[in-house]
């Protein structure tokens, strides 16, 4: 069993996109790391958002979901942690976990804009997922991105989500080249709010989100088209708030995989 953690960051305004991907992979990432076994950690992912035009063209093509006038997260993280929620509380109140968790936070504190970034608990429910042996990520030197999606459901969404557009999404996924699909669902911890107040964090908007691996050589033809049109009339049915939803596009870099040969 393992914690999920997500974290949606935004940096201060004095940072570029490109300076703050850089400084997070290069300063942040490696001391994430070396709080391994401190943490009990078996994977940590950060996500960096691809700027251009199909990044771009996620969210115009989203106009009635997304939120008005908010740029989207640049950077998000995962953390998973080993063992149960229990597990999780115990060991940040150990000696080596405080010093850890204070380490990353002082760290975070030279980049981060915390008043907007946000930060949940969730459990990953695999839709789709390449093999026994889930090797796929987004990497920079591949033609596979990430596609992110955060929104607020309506009443019942989370049901439909996973018993109704999940199936939806499964059907077209070989045309849509959708090689990896993961819903990610709430999951509740008390510890979170002290987490939050840490990070003088306010209590995130968001608290679920997809995350679908695409492979940018699919062909975009007219049966692609039609399962594109289907699956944004189903977006845009109501499971999902109007006016709710964050999305980009990314690349995934990997420093911790306890499970990845």
């Amino acid at each position: 069993m393992t914690v999920k953690l997500a974290y949606l960051l935004r940096q201060r305004p004095n940072l570029a996109t490109k300076d703050f991907q850089r400084l997070w992979l290069d300063n942040h990432g490696p001391l994430v790391a070396s709080f391994q076994t401190a943490l009990n950690l078996v994977k940590y992912v950060q996500t960096h958002r691809l700027p251009g035009d199909m990044d771009e063209s996620l969210r115009t093509s989203r106009e009635m979901l997304c939120v008005k006038n908010e740029a989207p997260f640049d950077i998000f993280d995962e953390y998973y942690f080993d063992g149960s929620m229990q597990d999780f509380e115990s060991n940040l109140l150990t000696p080596e976990g405080r010093q850890a968790w204070e380490a990353l936070i002082k760290d975070e504190e030279k980049y981060i804009d915390f008043a907007g970034s946000q930060m949940f608990f969730v459990q990953e429910i695999p839709q789709i997922l390449p093999g026994p042996h889930d090797t796929l990520i987004a990497s920079e030197f591949n033609h596979i991105l990430r596609a992110v999606a955060l929104a607020d459901t309506s009443e019942g969404g989370f049901t439909y989500w996973l018993n109704g557009h999940a199936p939806l999404v499964r059907r077209w996924a070989t045309v849509m080249g959708y090689e990896k699909y993961i819903q990610n669902h709430p999951l509740q911890a008390s510890i979170l709010g002290t987490l939050q107040k840490e990070r003088r964090m306010p209590a995130a908007r968001y608290s679920w989100y997809t995350n679908i691996w695409v492979n940018s050589r699919v062909n975009y033809d007219a049966k692609y088209q039609e399962g594109l049109a289907e699956i944004r009339t189903d977006e845009d049915s109501g499971f999902m708030a109007a006016g709710s939803m964050s999305c980009f596009l990314a690349k995934e870099h990997i420093f911790v995989d306890k499970y990845r040969s």
